[in-house]
């Protein structure tokens, strides 16, 4: 599917309460007529540009294209860490919480032997070629389950905790996402490098529960308690990739669908850590509920991740 397509069209009234939190609809800010028109006139001071202008990017600090994995189960920083993290880094390696995607969904990577296993499982949910990574999630035989903490669902999680963060600029991941299958996951989201969650904030650019919509969030504990903003659009469910960005300014945070804005938010307070990124497909948990018996397996694929320090 061709990029920049047109943007997809915010949903108002009902359904934000959909949310399973109180939430506020963030603005929608229509795009210029001309892809470059953000970069042409000045913006008004606290403005978030229409469209995202690749003159304006800046430096580019992070690329992935993903014609290899460079992946591990890294729980403390290495001297050499991994680019991507396959997994939580809760409760030890041999947690359920470590590899915990939902109660129904484990990441697991290659290397996983499963609960007291000595051998890999022979599970391997990412694979790559010339058109980037895919994240496969499988249904799990139920002999499989002792060994999956009970789990019935295999997939993929990838983090850059220990190889990349950063505060402020614009993220961006071009992805194509089951966003109309029932009971899919799949996201693409920022936590920040210090632990105390929601404190330091959480931004989701985007998350989809397979009902149609993309969810845009930011999470904050800035008023001393958690606080949600979402943005909620509808795409086509064709498949495809598009292009999803976060541009994090100090003021103001946009979400954007193929370069142009959808939705934005200001800036909480306690956004002031750097955040590295997170890449996951989960299957059922108690936001999307569980996908039909009939289906096996998805798939979420990413082209590419960069990041670029501009737009400050």
């Amino acid at each position: 599917m061709a990029m920049f397509p047109g943007r997809p069209t915010l949903l108002i009234g009902t359904a934000a309460l959909a949310l399973p939190v109180a939430a506020a609809l963030l603005a929608l800010v229509p795009p210029a007529d001309h892809p470059q028109a953000a970069a042409a006139r000045p913006l008004p001071s606290g403005a978030l540009p229409p469209r995202i202008a690749a003159a304006s990017l800046g430096k580019m600090t992070f690329e992935e294209e993903f014609r290899s994995l460079d992946a591990g189960t890294d729980q403390t920083r290495p001297a050499r860490p991994h680019r991507w993290r396959t997994v939580n880094g809760y409760g030890g390696p041999d947690a359920a919480d470590n590899r915990a995607l939902s109660r129904t969904t484990l990441a697991v990577d290659r290397n996983y032997a499963g609960v007291g296993g000595k051998k890999p499982l022979g599970i391997d949910p990412f694979s790559t070629s010339a058109d980037g990574l895919t994240i496969t999630a499988r249904k799990a035989p139920a002999a499989l389950a002792p060994a999956l903490f009970g789990r019935s669902w295999t997939s993929g999680l990838l983090t850059t905790k220990f190889s990349f963060a950063q505060r402020h600029g614009y993220f961006e991941a071009v992805m194509d996402i089951p966003v109309c299958e029932k009971g899919m996951w799949p996201a693409f989201w920022l936590l920040p490098t210090t632990l105390g969650w929601p404190l330091h904030g959480e931004i989701d650019a985007p998350e989809a529960i397979g009902d149609g919509k993309l969810y845009w969030s930011t999470v904050s504990k800035a008023s001393g308690r958690k606080e949600e903003t979402h943005a909620i659009t509808k795409p086509s469910c064709e498949r495809g990739f598009h292009a999803y960005g976060i541009l994090w300014r100090p003021d103001r945070i946009g979400f954007y669908y193929d370069r142009a804005l959808v939705g934005q938010a200001a800036t909480p307070a306690d956004y002031t850590e750097p955040m590295f990124m997170i890449l996951n497909l989960t299957v059922g948990g108690s936001w999307p509920g569980e996908p039909p018996a009939t289906t096996t397996s998805a798939t979420m694929r990413v082209r590419s991740v960069r990041v670029w320090d501009g737009y400050r």
